[in-house]
């Protein structure tokens, strides 16, 4: 029987090796979050039909915003087409649902390492055609591949590392991971304010995907996925081992080294479950990873839907993380005109993401998204009280009152960025190794959905009610998650359980 906590522990519980994958996290959800907010800065310019290129730099020029392209000015959307360049961050933002959704079943199938990869390059790869289209249609389409793409990296790089990380060390990646997030956005209004051109912006964000990719190449696959294979080899299962332990220069335990093969270069590895020891035929019978591992939607989704406990749990998740991702983007979009320049909001959004990452492993997951959600609710009501009380048709807000309302829309961004970390964290803790990219990819599904829609609520004439939107949203999607287990330290689960306790996992970290 192999413990992979138990191996991990004695090869380097948190040393070299386990630095690279939590700095590899964090570069590559930095370099696609700045793929993905920076549709923002596409279309900050008007477009006229009778402009000249002397009005153009006029107009550049007096704006505040000083952006000197635009997506529609580039493909001729002018005048009354002009908000057609919006579309560029709302295809995108489409593209991630389905990103989310599909990439599951295939990185359970590839691996992981070979899915990060082609994530990565082939989120390159449609950056640029997109940034290049000579024409609006082609613009939209690589925009939406981008997005499914895009989408696709970051939930594989997400569980790749929890899976290598120890119990007690997932919550130092969880917190990389979400970093990243935080320092593209700040990087991305520095570029963005430095530029002033929505395709040099494009190109430059592409050059951030060269260290994760270099870093991810040379990076040994996920020995708990290899493990979940119904075909386990010890050869691969030890060569992924000893490449960690050469990274943390330690020497690879007896219990490794003293694997032996059986049959057809097959191992005999052990299974623990509910304190009796399956074999590898066993274990299949029992239906654990063979009945798992089809690579199908359709079938992943059915094990998930097996049980009602294990349906509860899913929608209780998947309407917290619409409604935290509905949040999340929601407060940027809305709170964007009452401060007078829009990198200092993006910086200021983004900023405020980092201070809000230690909290996320203090509490338990119930707690955590039960009052990150009634938090975001206060936030709004205050919002809402201030705009009722001070607002007038025909004064413009003062200069204290938009102090105001900026603070608490930070305030309940930094709520809303717990809120969508830690329903993250617990998409990738909740499900077992088999279909564990399948479930985040549901949550992750639903968590691009709100994001998608948060634009649109902007349509609302009346401000307060935006605001009530954002939160009646994650007040009501907070009650469900109290009754959800707690997964901040526990071991990541290998098959569905629901009844009783969850048994620990001795064969996935």
């Amino acid at each position: 029987m192999l413990d992979l906590q138990a191996t991990f522990r004695d090869i380097g519980g948190f040393g070299l090796y386990q630095v690279i994958v939590c700095i590899v996290g964090c570069l590559t959800c930095g370099f696609c979050g700045m793929i993905i907010a920076g549709g923002a800065f596409h279309n900050l310019m008007t477009c006229s039909a009778n402009a000249t290129a002397e009005d153009i730099v006029a107009a550049a020029n007096s704006s505040q915003h000083g952006f000197t392209t635009s997506v529609s000015a580039e493909y001729g959307l002018c005048d009354s087409q002009a908000s057609l360049g919006e579309l560029s961050g709302v295809f995108l933002l489409a593209g991630c649902i389905p990103g989310s959704l599909m990439a599951g079943p295939v990185t359970d199938s590839i691996g992981r390492i070979p899915g990060l990869l082609i994530g990565l390059l082939c989120t390159l790869a449609t950056n640029l055609l997109a940034a290049l289209a000579p024409q609006f249609w082609l613009h939209l389409a690589s925009r939406l591949v981008c997005g499914f793409f895009a989408s696709w990296t970051m939930g594989s790089v997400f569980v790749y590392g929890n899976e290598v990380l120890m119990t007690k060390h997932r919550g130092r990646y969880v917190k990389s991971y979400n970093l990243g997030t935080a320092q593209g956005g700040v990087l991305l209004a520095l570029l963005a304010f430095a530029l002033r051109d929505y395709k040099w912006l494009m190109i430059a964000n592409s050059f951030f995907v060269i260290p994760p990719v270099i870093a991810i190449a040379f990076l040994p696959e996920s020995p708990s996925w290899l493990l979940s294979q119904r075909t386990k080899s010890v050869k691969k299962v030890k060569r992924a081992l000893q490449k960690i332990a050469w990274i943390n220069r330690r020497s690879l335990p007896e219990s490794v080294l003293s694997l032996s093969s059986g049959g057809q270069g097959e191992e005999s590895l052990q299974l623990e479950e509910n304190g009796e020891l399956l074999d590898t035929q066993q274990a299949k019978d029992h239906g654990t990873p063979r009945a798992m591992l089809g690579g199908s939607l359709c079938t992943s989704i059915k094990k998930l839907l097996s049980d009602r406990v294990v349906v509860f749990r899913l929608l209780s998740t998947c309407l917290y993380s619409f409604s935290s991702g509905f949040a999340f983007y929601g407060f940027t979009f809305v709170i964007t005109h009452a401060v007078p320049n829009i990198y200092i909001t993006f910086a200021l959004m983004a900023a405020v993401e980092t201070p809000a990452l230690p909290l996320l492993n203090i509490f338990s997951r119930g707690r955590t998204l039960f009052f990150s959600g009634v938090a975001i609710f206060c936030c709004c009501v205050a919002i809402i009280i201030v705009f009722v009380t001070v607002h007038s048709e025909d004064e413009q807000l003062s200069t204290g009152v938009i102090v105001l309302l900026v603070f608490l829309a930070v305030s309940g961004k930094f709520f809303s960025n717990i809120a969508f970390c830690a329903i993250t964290a617990v998409g990738a803790e909740i499900y077992p190794t088999a279909v564990r990219n399948t479930g985040l990819g549901l949550l992750m599904a639903t968590l691009r959905t709100g994001c998608m829609l948060s634009p649109l609520v902007n349509f609302i004439p009346y401000i307060p009610a935006r605001f009530a939107t954002i939160g009646l949203a994650c007040f009501v999607a907070a009650f469900p998650t109290r009754s959800l287990p707690d997964t901040r330290i526990q071991d990541l689960t290998e098959t569905v359980v629901t009844d009783g306790p969850q048994p620990p996992l001795p064969s996935a970290a």
